[in-house]
């Protein structure tokens, strides 16, 4: 993967360290519940989230659903080691990978 483009979860490299206070500023996590009431995740779904970014919606969603298998992918290393420490600190189980959504590195798993 390395070579490739991406844009970092913040957009750009050097606003990366208030993303996370940004987004909550702004008031994500109120659109992420919307979002996860519509989506209606049952027991025993599996949840793949493209581009995780920090994985506040994948937390949020094993969060509300800890019966789901939630996994998140993004092409940013920085963003995912932010996800799997808020997901431990958090004490969810929550999958990240370092994934392109054109190059899903489990699409056997998902069918």
């Amino acid at each position: 993967m390395t070579g490739r483009h991406f844009v970092p979860a913040a957009g750009r490299d050097w606003l990366f360290p208030i993303y996370d206070p940004l987004t909550t500023l702004l008031g994500v996590r109120r659109f992420h519940r919307r979002l996860l009431e519509q989506a209606d995740i049952a027991a025993g779904s599996r949840v793949l989230e493209v581009g995780c970014g920090t994985g506040n919606l994948s937390i949020l969603a094993k969060r509300r659903n800890p019966a789901a298998e939630v996994t998140g992918i993004d092409p940013d290393p920085k963003a995912l080691a932010r996800a799997h420490r808020k997901a431990q600190r958090s004490r969810v189980v929550v999958r990240f990978d370092l994934a392109y959504s054109e190059q899903l590195p489990f699409l056997e798993r998902l069918f």
